[in-house]
C-alpha cells in the first residue's frame, strides 16, 4: 500500500505534459545506476545473482557474466552469508541490512560495504569500495550534541540556519540549501550556508516542476538521495528485465539510483557536479528538502549517509515542532474562539425540549396523524437553525478563526454573509459550483479564480477560499471564508516559465532553465496562503458542526419515532375500535341470516334473497378485512406465524372454494401440482392461504372466458416452492405494473370492473415478503397475466389425524349426549339473542349475562361446560373475567372461546394470555362455532339431509361422478344444469324428486350439493359433453 506522499508523487503524472516524460525518466532509472557501485538483483530463496550492473570488472576485478546466475557466496565470506541469511529467516516485510567484508582479488585485498533490500520478491545487493578520503563519525555523539543546538534555537529561522550548516559542516558542501514546499507545491530557500561567497539562493522561489514526480517519489523511499559525479558514465544493469519478475527493477530504492538527463542539464545549468537531497516529511506531506550542492565530485561515506539519513528523520521532528511552536499564541486565540462557539453550541438542548412537548393522541383519522408527525419532525429544522443563529452571533470569531475579512454560511438552507465578499448572488453560484467540485471535508485554495473562472469577477474580495462541508444522508452544510487579492512580487530563481527542447531522437520534453538569476514575477488573483493551523482550526470547527447538526438530527428522529409511535398506538386502538364497530353488527347480520335459512318453510325466492345478504355481508367483510390489514401492515403489527399444516389439502381446498365463481363465468379452473411438492410442511398457513385466495380471485374477477390456472412446482432447493397464477383475462398494461402494489389504487381494468378496494395485491406481496418470497407478474393487454411468487418453508412429519367436521348444515346432537351447558356472555342483545337461537335448538342448554361480573357469579352457580366470552363489555370484560374464572378451584376445567370483533392478532394472543382457550372473530360461521363446541367438547351432530342409519349400515359415502346419472334421461340432466346455473334450488328439489326408487344414496349426495349451495359441483357434474 502506498503511502500519501508517494500517492502524490504518481497522482503528479497524471498531466499530459509530464506523463510521457515521466515514463521515460522511469524506464532510465530501471536501467541504470551511477558507476561508484555495484548493484546486484538475488534471488532470495538461492542467493543466486539474477541481475547485475556492467561494472564489476573495474570495481571487483571479475565480469558480469561470470558472477550472472552464480550464487553470491562466490563473492561474500561465509560468514556474511550466514549472518544474511539468518537475518532474512527472522524478518518479514521490509529488509534492510548494512555491513562490511574485504574482497580479494588477484593479491588485491578491497574493503566494501554492502547494503541488502527486499524488494518485488527478489532482494538488492549494493556493494561499494571504502575509499581512503571515506570519513567516518561518531553517529549517536553527533546526533546528541546536534539536538542540543536545535533546543535552544529561538525560532524556526534559527532552527533552519543550524541544519544547513550541521550538512555544510560534516560533508564540506560548497553550498547547502534548507527548502521549503509552499501550499501551491513550488518552493522557497528559507535558510543558506556557503564554503565560500557564490551567487545566493536566500528568499528566492523555485516552481514545483524543478522537482520531477520521478524525483518526489526517489526523495520518499530513500529520505536521501545521492549524487557523486554527474560527469561520470552511467552504468547498465544485465539483463535489463529481472528474470523473476519479467519486469525492469526498481531501483528508485537504490542509493546507487542513476540519473536522468533532465537532472544532469540542471545541475550543469546551476554548476553543481554532485549533491544530497535529504527529504523533510510532515506526517502526509512534504516539508521541505535539505539540499547539499558541490561544484566537483563529492564522495561521502556509508557512515556520513546513515548519519544523514537520521538527521532527516530528527529534522522532520523538529522543524515541524518548531514551525507550530511559532503559532503557538494564534493556536491559543483558536482555543478560546472554539470554547465559545462549543459552549454556546451546547446551549442547544434538544432533547429536553422535544421531551417537553405535549402531544396530543389524533383521535380521528390518519391524515392527522400524518399531519402530527410532519409538524414534529421539522424540529431538527429548527434546530438547525439554532445553529446558523449562533455562529451568526459568533460571526467576529468565526473571521479571527483563520484570519478571514469575510464569510459565509449556508445551514438550514439558509445563505448568511459575514463581513467583507462577494454579492449574495455570486456566492450562491460559488455554492453550486463547490458543492460539485469538492467532496473535501476542509478545502483550501489561494487562486479560486485558477479553478472557477467566475471568481475573477469578485477575486479583490475573494482570490483565496477556505471551505468546510458537513453531508449528511438528506442535506449537507457548508462555511466559506474568503481572502481577498493581494498582489505580490515573487522572486523566482530564474524565469519559472516551462521550457522545452528536442532530444536525442528528436521528441520534445521538458528542458530544464538556464539561467537562475533573480526573476521578479507581479502575481495577482492570489491571497495570503491558509497556514495548516488555520486548516487544522477549520477541521476542528466541522468536527464540532457535525457533531451538533447529528445530534440534532438524532434528536429529531428519536423524537419523531416517539410521536410516531404513540401516534401508532393511537391508530391502533383506533383500528381496533372501528374493527369492533363494524364486525359487531355485521355479525348480526350474518349470523341471522344464516339462522333464518335454516328455515324449511322458505321459498326458493326468500331463500335467494338470503343468501344475497348472506354474500354481501361476506363481502362486506372482506372489504373491512383488507383494510384493516393493510392498516396493521402500515403500523408495522404484522407478524409470522407458522404452523404445520397439510400443504396439498390447503390447495385442494381453495380450488374447491373458488370453483363456483369460476364455473357461474362458464371458466375452467385449472390445478396443475408437480409430484415433487412436499404434503406436509411448516409456515405461516393463513398468510399463504389469503396470497392465493386473492391472486385467484383476482384472475376469475378479471377473466370473461377461457381459464385460471394455479400451478405449483419446486424451486432449486427443497425448502422453496413456486406458486403460478395465470389467466386468459383483460391483462394489465407494463407502465400500470407500479400501480397494482399500491394501497387502494387500481388499474385501468380495474376502475373498469368497479370492484373491490385495491388492497388484495399490496397485502398479497407484503405477505409474500413475510414468507420469504417475492412477487413478480408478467402480462399484456388482451393476453391475461401471470403471477408467479415463492414461498421458504420447512418439510414437516404427516400431521396427526384430527377430526374434519363434515360441511353439512348442524341441526342438532347425536342421541345419548349432554346435556351440554353453555353461558354466553356479551353487552350487545343482537349477539345474546342470535347465540341463543344458534344453540338452543341444537340442544344445549344456555344462559347468557350482560357482562363479566355477571360471569363470573353465574360461573359459581351453574357451572357451565363452555363459556362464549366476550372480550370487550361495561362493568367488567371479557380478559378480567377469564383471569377470575381460570384462577378458581374447578375454573381450569371450564372451557372459554373468546368472542371478539378486534380481528388483530395481537387480539387473539392477549386472549390465551388471560386464559381463554380459544378464539373466534367475529363475524363468525355458525359452521365455525359449532366445530369449536365440538373441538373442547367432543360434541357429536346431526347434519340436514344426513341418514344416520343408511350412514353407518355402509360405511362409506357415496361417490357422485357423472357417470352415476347415465341412467337419467339427457332431457332431465339438461334441466338440472339448467337450474343450476339459474341457481333455482326449488326446481333442483323437485327434479330430484324424479330419480327413481333405490338410488337413495345419489338422492342424499345430491340433496348435499343443494343444501351446502354448491351449485358449482352440480355445473360441472350436469355439463353437457362437447
Amino acid at each position: 500500500m502506498n503511502h500519501p506522499l508517494e500517492n502524490k508523487a504518481i497522482a503528479d503524472i497524471d498531466s499530459v505534459a509530464n506523463f510521457k516524460n515521466y515514463e521515460q525518466e522511469a524506464w532510465y532509472l530501471s536501467r541504470f545506476i551511477q558507476s561508484h557501485g555495484v548493484l546486484m538483483i538475488l534471488d532470495e530463496s538461492q542467493l543466486t545473482i539474477l541481475q547485475i550492473s556492467d561494472n564489476t570488472t573495474l570495481l571487483l576485478g571479475m565480469t558480469p557474466n561470470s558472477l550472472l546466475n552464480q550464487p553470491i557466496k562466490e563473492l561474500l565470506p561465509l560468514a556474511e552469508m550466514e549472518k544474511l541469511r539468518d537475518r532474512l529467516q527472522q524478518t518479514r516485510g521490509n529488509f534492510c541490512y548494512r555491513f562490511q567484508f574485504i574482497h580479494q582479488y588477484q593479491g588485491i585485498s578491497q574493503l566494501f560495504h554492502g547494503l541488502v533490500r527486499r524488494q518485488q520478491q527478489t532482494l538488492s545487493l549494493e556493494i561499494e569500495p571504502m575509499r581512503e578520503e571515506y570519513q567516518t563519525i561518531d553517529h549517536y555523539e553527533r546526533l546528541s550534541t546536534f539536538l542540543g543546538q536545535i533546543k535552544s534555537a529561538n525560532n524556526l529561522q534559527s532552527t533552519a540556519q543550524l541544519i544547513v550548516d550541521e550538512v555544510q559542516q560534516i560533508a564540506d558542501y560548497d553550498r547547502v540549501l534548507l527548502y521549503r514546499f509552499e501550499p501551491d507545491d513550488s518552493g522557497i530557500v528559507i535558510a543558506e550556508a556557503q564554503k565560500s561567497p557564490t551567487s545566493s539562493f536566500l528568499d528566492l522561489r523555485f516552481p514545483a516542476i524543478d522537482v520531477p514526480p520521478i524525483g518526489l517519489q526517489a526523495f520518499y523511499l530513500n529520505g536521501i538521495r545521492l549524487i557523486t559525479d554527474l560527469n561520470a558514465p552511467q552504468v547498465e544493469m544485465i539483463p535489463n528485465l529481472n528474470p523473476v519478475t519479467g519486469k525492469l527493477p526498481n531501483l528508485r530504492i537504490s542509493t546507487l539510483l542513476g540519473v536522468t538527463d533532465c537532472h544532469i542539464e540542471y545541475y550543469h545549468n546551476m554548476g553543481v557536479v554532485a549533491s544530497c537531497v535529504i527529504s523533510i516529511k510532515d506526517e502526509d506531506r512534504f516539508w521541505g528538502l535539505i539540499v547539499g550542492q558541490h561544484f566537483s565530485p563529492k564522495y561521502l561515506s556509508p557512515a556520513i549517509q546513515n548519519y544523514f539519513q537520521s538527521l532527516g528523520e530528527f529534522v522532520s521532528l523538529k522543524l515541524v515542532k518548531k514551525e507550530q511552536q511559532e503559532f503557538q499564541v494564534y493556536r491559543k486565540e483558536i482555543e478560546v474562539i472554539h470554547a465559545r462557539i462549543k459552549a454556546d453550541l451546547r446551549k442547544i438542548n434538544h432533547r429536553k425540549d422535544y421531551q417537553n412537548q405535549d402531544l396530543p393522541l389524533p383521535r380521528c383519522t390518519l391524515p392527522i396523524v400524518k399531519a402530527h408527525l410532519e409538524a414534529n419532525l421539522q424540529n431538527g429544522d429548527r434546530e438547525i437553525d439554532s445553529i446558523n443563529a449562533i455562529l451568526e452571533a459568533n460571526g467576529e470569531g468565526l473571521l479571527e478563526l483563520v484570519q478571514s475579512p469575510g464569510a459565509a454560511l449556508y445551514f438550514g438552507n439558509q445563505l448568511v454573509l459575514l463581513g467583507e465578499t462577494p454579492e449574495l448572488s455570486e456566492v450562491q453560484s460559488l455554492l453550486t459550483w463547490f458543492a460539485d467540485y469538492s467532496q473535501e471535508e476542509v478545502f483550501s485554495t489561494s487562486h479560486l479564480g485558477k479553478l472557477y473562472p467566475a471568481a475573477k469577477n469578485f477575486q479583490e474580495e475573494a482570490s483565496g477560499l477556505l471551505a468546510i462541508s458537513i453531508r449528511l444522508q438528506h442535506t449537507a452544510y457548508y462555511l466559506l471564508w474568503f481572502r481577498p487579492e493581494v498582489i505580490k512580487i515573487v522572486n523566482w530563481a530564474g524565469d519559472p516559465s516551462p521550457m522545452e527542447t528536442v532530444d536525442a531522437i528528436g521528441q520534445m520534453r521538458p528542458s530544464p532553465r538556464r539561467s537562475f538569476e533573480l526573476w521578479k514575477e507581479s502575481v495577482r488573483g492570489t491571497s495570503v496562503p491558509w497556514q495548516k493551523v488555520e486548516l487544522e482550526a477549520a477541521k476542528k470547527l466541522r468536527d464540532l458542526l457535525t457533531l451538533t447538526a447529528l445530534e440534532c438530527s438524532q434528536a429529531a428522529l428519536e423524537a419523531a419515532a416517539e410521536q410516531a409511535e404513540i401516534a401508532n398506538r393511537a391508530k391502533s386502538q383506533f383500528l381496533a375500535k372501528m374493527s369492533h364497530e363494524l364486525r359487531t353488527p355485521l355479525n348480526a347480520i350474518l349470523g341471522f341470516s344464516q339462522m333464518m335459512n335454516r328455515d324449511e318453510s322458505l321459498s326458493g325466492e326468500q331463500r335467494q334473497y338470503l343468501n344475497i345478504i348472506n354474500r354481501s355481508g361476506e363481502h362486506l367483510l372482506s372489504l373491512i378485512n383488507d383494510v384493516l390489514e393493510m392498516s396493521k401492515i402500515e403500523a408495522g403489527r404484522i407478524t409470522f406465524n407458522e404452523n404445520h399444516f397439510d400443504l396439498l389439502h390447503m390447495i385442494e381446498a381453495i380450488a374447491e372454494m373458488l370453483q363456483l365463481k369460476a364455473s357461474a363465468k362458464n371458466l375452467q379452473l385449472i390445478l396443475e401440482s408437480d409430484p415433487q411438492i412436499p404434503k406436509y410442511v411448516i409456515t405461516d398457513e393463513s398468510k399463504l392461504r389469503q396470497v392465493l385466495i386473492n391472486l385467484l380471485e383476482n384472475a376469475i374477477k378479471f377473466t370473461q372466458e377461457g381459464w385460471v390456472k394455479l400451478r405449483i412446482y419446486p424451486g432449486a432447493e427443497p425448502t422453496q416452492v413456486f406458486f403460478e397464477v395465470s389467466d386468459t383475462g383483460a391483462g394489465v398494461a407494463e407502465e400500470e405494473f407500479s400501480l397494482l402494489f399500491e394501497p387502494f389504487v387500481q388499474t385501468e381494468s380495474g376502475r373498469q370492473s368497479m370492484q373491490g378496494t385495491g388492497l388484495g395485491l399490496p397485502i398479497s406481496k407484503q405477505f409474500i415478503n413475510l414468507l420469504g418470497g417475492e412477487l413478480n407478474i408478467q402480462s399484456k393487454v388482451g393476453q391475461g397475466s401471470i403471477f408467479t411468487f415463492d414461498v421458504q418453508l420447512r418439510l414437516a412429519d404427516a400431521i396427526a389425524n384430527h377430526q374434519i367436521l363434515p360441511t353439512q348444515q348442524v341441526i342438532g346432537l347425536e342421541p345419548d349426549q349432554g346435556p351440554y351447558r353453555i353461558l354466553v356472555v356479551e353487552d350487545v342483545a343482537e349477539n345474546r339473542c342470535l347465540l341463543t337461537q344458534l344453540l338452543i335448538p341444537i340442544g344445549f342448554k344456555v344462559r347468557t349475562v350482560n357482562n363479566g361480573h355477571e360471569a363470573v357469579e353465574a360461573w359459581e352457580k351453574w357451572h357451565p361446560h363452555l363459556i362464549l366470552m366476550d372480550m370487550l363489555m361495561p362493568v367488567m370484560d371479557g380478559y378480567e373475567a377469564t383471569r377470575r374464572i381460570k384462577s378458581k378451584p374447578g375454573g381450569q376445567e371450564t372451557v372459554i372461546i373468546a368472542l371478539t370483533a378486534n380481528a388483530f392478532s395481537d387480539a387473539k394472543i392477549a386472549t390465551l394470555e388471560a386464559g381463554c382457550d380459544d378464539y373466534l372473530p367475529k363475524p363468525y360461521r355458525e359452521q365455525n362455532l359449532f366445530e369449536k363446541i365440538s373441538q373442547h367438547l367432543g360434541v357429536r351432530y346431526c347434519y340436514r339431509g344426513e341418514n344416520k342409519a343408511l350412514y353407518h349400515q355402509k360405511g362409506a359415502k357415496f361417490s357422485l361422478t357423472p357417470e352415476s346419472l347415465q341412467f337419467m334421461s339427457q332431457n332431465w340432466i339438461t334441466e338440472v344444469h339448467q337450474a343450476a346455473r339459474e341457481m333455482d334450488e326449488d326446481r333442483i328439489g323437485q327434479l330430484i324428486q324424479q330419480i327413481p326408487v333405490g338410488n337413495e344414496q345419489l338422492v342424499e349426495s345430491l340433496t348435499h350439493l343443494v343444501d351446502n349451495f354448491r351449485l358449482d359441483l352440480l355445473l360441472n357434474l350436469t355439463k353437457p359433453h362437447e
